[in-house]
């Protein structure tokens, strides 16, 4: 409630998120009715109002913090919405793109997914690109950033404006 709308959006997308792959370990997802219970106790407590916000922003498939301040980004920089998490079959597999547009995926690509061993962060950049190789072969263009690209000043619009422009998403600038 003090931290911002980005902050809230991201930690509700933590607390709602319903993995794809959940393990027994995992905590379970806070159902929506509950946390909107919740708000309304609040009534019109000091940052009750972002909250409410917040949650209305927030997706129960977001499955990073990354995923989720990139979309606030998009939507900051009044970027076109893609859907979120979309199932797509490519040579007999099945893949999720994390921002789909249609002829063009987004991926944020945090550090954690590659591991930490050198054999596994090389295992996880030859998947990467066997599956990117996927994506181009069935026509879509892949987009990828790290947190540096949120980090920095308008970064995610700036690197997907001429992309999104190139598929089709935008209209180009003549």
């Amino acid at each position: 409630m003090t931290g911002g709308l980005e902050r809230a959006v991201v930690a509700f997308d933590a607390v709602r998120l319903v993995p794809r792959f959940g393990q027994p370990e995992e905590p379970a997802p806070v159902p929506l009715a509950q946390l909107e219970d919740c708000i309304a106790m609040l009534g019109r407590c000091r940052g009750a109002a972002l909250a409410r916000r917040a949650l209305a922003l927030s997706v129960e498939c977001s499955e990073s913090a990354g995923e989720s301040l990139s979309r606030m980004q998009m939507l900051s920089a009044r970027l076109p919405m893609p859907r979120l998490q979309v199932p797509r079959i490519l040579g007999d597999e099945l893949f999720y793109a994390d921002f789909d547009w249609g002829a063009m995926t987004g991926e944020f690509d945090g550090r954690g997914k590659y591991g930490d061993e050198p054999a596994d962060v090389d295992a996880a950049m030859a998947e990467e690109k066997r599956r990117h190789e996927l994506f181009a072969d069935a026509g879509i263009e892949v987009v990828r950033w790290r947190w540096r690209v949120l980090n920095a000043n308008d970064g995610l619009r700036r690197l997907l404006l001429p992309a999104m422009a190139r598929n089709g998403i935008i209209p180009s600038a003549a």
